[in-house]
Formats: C-alpha cells, sequence, structure tokens
C-alpha cells in the first residue's frame, strides 16, 4: 500500500516524472487548466457563450479571478443541458439522468465521453491503493448493472490492481445480502453509509459477519459521524470515507489512513466554498461546495453550486500529501428546517443522534406543524 499513491497520480497527471509533488505545482496547473477550459468552453458550448456574455474571459488568469465568473445551478443543468454539450452525440459515452425524489420535473442529465469516464476509472484505481491491497477481494453495494455506471467502473479499476471484486448492487434484501457476503468474505466492503451499517448489524445479528473484513469504504451520500463510529467500535473495522456526485465526476475526494480530511482530485477538479451571497469563504470556514471539472470534455461544468454543504481544511494532511483536503460533507444546504421555537432541525442531526443506537438499521423522519405553531417529529425506526 502507498499512503501517497495520489499525489504520485496527481503528479503524473501534471506531466512530472520521478518529481514531488509540491502545491506551487497545483496553483500552477489550475492556472493553465482553467484558461485552457474557459476557452474550450466558448468555443464548444453555446450554453457557456450566451451566459459569459460581456464578460472578458481570457483576462481571468487563475483560480482568484474566478469569482468574475456567475454560478452554474441545478435548474440550469436541468433547462440547458444539452446546450453546455461540446462534444458532438457520436463522441457521447454515457447518459446519467438524475431526478430528485418524488419531482415529475425537468431531469438532469449529465453526458460524458470515453474519455471522461476513464479517468475516473484512474481515479478510482489509484484512489483503492491504500483502502485495498492488490489481490484483496471487494464487495461492492453499488449499482453495476449497466456499463460505466459507479459500480461497473471501480470494479474495472479494481481489476487493474488484480483484486477480485463482486457488484452485488444495492442492498435490497438485508437477510439474503449478509448470507452473499459471507459466502464471498472480502476484506473490503463499499456503499452507501447507511445501508453497509445496516448490512453489517444484521449480518452481526445473524452471526454471518466476515471476520475477513478489515475496511470499509462509505461513499454516495453524507457520511454520519455516528455510523463510522458504529462500525469502528462494532465490527473492528477502518472506516474510509468518499466524497462525489455525478456532477462531479462520480469521485471527487477520498480519506487516507490519518482520516484527516477528504483529499481532493484536483488533477480533474477545481473546488471553492461559497456563502450564502456566493462570496468566497476562508479555509475552514463553512459554506457551500462550488465544482469547476477542469478535464471534462463532454459537458464541463465551471463554478456549479453543489449544494453540499462543507469547509476546505487549512494546512497538510499528516500523510504528508499536499493535495487540499475537504472535510467530511456536512449534509444539503437546503436541509436544514427551522422551527418555531427557535433553533434548527436538520436530517444530519438525527443521523448522528439515531445510528448511535446500536440497534437502528434504518429511520424515517418527519417534522409536522408550521413556523407559526409548535411542530412534532414523527420518527418511525
Amino acid at each position: 500500500m502507498h499512503s501517497f499513491a495520489l499525489d504520485a497520480w496527481t503528479a503524473h497527471r501534471l506531466g512530472q516524472v520521478n518529481r514531488v509533488l509540491y502545491r506551487d505545482d497545483l496553483v500552477r496547473y489550475h492556472t493553465q487548466a482553467l484558461k485552457e477550459l474557459l476557452s474550450y468552453c466558448q468555443t464548444h458550448s453555446t450554453f457557456y457563450r450566451r451566459k459569459w456574455a460581456g464578460i472578458d474571459v481570457a483576462a481571468i488568469n487563475g483560480t482568484t479571478d474566478l469569482q468574475r465568473l456567475p454560478c452554474t445551478t441545478a435548474d440550469e443543468l436541468r433547462q440547458y443541458g444539452r446546450e453546455m454539450l461540446c462534444v458532438g452525440q457520436d463522441a457521447v459515452a454515457r447518459i446519467v439522468t438524475l431526478r430528485s425524489s418524488g419531482s415529475t420535473g425537468v431531469a438532469k442529465r449529465l453526458f460524458f465521453t470515453d474519455e471522461d469516464l476513464e479517468r475516473t476509472r484512474d481515479f478510482f484505481h489509484h484512489g483503492m491503493l491504500h483502502i485495498l491491497e492488490p489481490g484483496r477481494r471487494a464487495a461492492i453495494f453499488l449499482p453495476g448493472e449497466s456499463p460505466d455506471s459507479t459500480g461497473a467502473l471501480l470494479a474495472e479499476a479494481l481489476g487493474r490492481m488484480g483484486s477480485p471484486c463482486r457488484i452485488f448492487g444495492l442492498v435490497q434484501d438485508l437477510t439474503a445480502s449478509a448470507a452473499r457476503l459471507a459466502q464471498w468474505q472480502p476484506q473490503v466492503l463499499i456503499g452507501f453509509p447507511v445501508q453497509m451499517l445496516a448490512l453489517a448489524r444484521m449480518a452481526r445479528h445473524l452471526g454471518c459477519w466476515p471476520d475477513s473484513i478489515s475496511a470499509l469504504l462509505l461513499c454516495s451520500d453524507y457520511i454520519p459521524h455516528s455510523i463510522c463510529t458504529a462500525l469502528r467500535r462494532q465490527f473492528g473495522c477502518t472506516v474510509f470515507s468518499h466524497y462525489g456526485s455525478v456532477e462531479s465526476g462520480l469521485g471527487a475526494a477520498v480519506d487516507c489512513p490519518f482520516h484527516a480530511g477528504l483529499h481532493l482530485r484536483e488533477s480533474d477538479l477545481l473546488v471553492e466554498i461559497v456563502t450564502e451571497s456566493l462570496q468566497p469563504q476562508a479555509l475552514g470556514e463553512w459554506g457551500e461546495i462550488v465544482t469547476t471539472t477542469l478535464t471534462r470534455r463532454g459537458m464541463p461544468l465551471v463554478r456549479y453550486r453543489s449544494g453540499d454543504r462543507g469547509r476546505l481544511l487549512p494546512g497538510n494532511c499528516s500523510c504528508g500529501s499536499v493535495l487540499a483536503r475537504l472535510d467530511r460533507v456536512g449534509g444539503r444546504m437546503a436541509g436544514v428546517l427551522p422551527l418555531a421555537a427557535g433553533g434548527t432541525l436538520s436530517l444530519p442531526e438525527l443521523d448522528e443522534s439515531l445510528f448511535s443506537l446500536p440497534a437502528v438499521l434504518d429511520f424515517q423522519a418527519a417534522l409536522y406543524g408550521s413556523p407559526c405553531a409548535k411542530e412534532s417529529l414523527q420518527v418511525l425506526i
């Protein structure tokens, strides 16, 4: 295993061979990559040409000038997605459709070229080197039935390490999934946080939790501290966290064995943290995560508002990496509800409280009332 695998990979992506990666190298790279990206988008995308009309895009020189450009929103992605495309339809290898839960409106559609997907495979490959030793088994509880889905891309990446893996898909039946897990006897388990905790607790209850499992990688959702703590204490596993979304290219950041923040995929992504008024936040301050996809060819996103709450951490990680670190994402910006008596309530707060209880597999919660009256909280365990 190599604690600095992502630094070495990033240096290679920057064209540096047998050279230590420094922060100044990344600053210079980001400046050049950003200029190339903005020129590419202006040339090939009708959406960005229209959105940036009247802005001297060529004068933007580095990340400090990025504030001159307006942010891109989820509503714009839904309404003008095809105008964001920078390639012809024949160059599109995969289209991902995202529809909000319960929504009947226009869905978000993200377009990826083969080159875009290969960059994700490459990140998965090198991002897993400190989690899974080559040749060891992995169980993937992510969607993987279609080509180039998240689970399929991850399985292909692990195959490059010589690590056998099986894609089990999302957990539908806890008892059946626990039995399949016991039969496979993997060393690493990968999946959604709540599903992995429920699966682990059910497998322990049934007496079939594999002693072979040494690590879990939690991804694709908000990751509560309570779930990480429960998995470590109850099952003796090392717990790693990953942050990513379809908009960010499926893979964005992963933590190292020191668990002091998630190392960003800085060869492909530029991350800002902004306030509600879209002003830049200082390192260590919380705000909304805004992402620019520096190298995507199919549908680049420039200053895309993720809707996720996060912060960038100051200093370097104890592992020695110079990559920027994202703190554990704090849920959705819109997921905080005001209470009539003052204060707020959010789903992450419920997650932290309820998943610390050893018998809880999952829960549903609903808040009834109005800002003018006393609310009632209903929780179904």
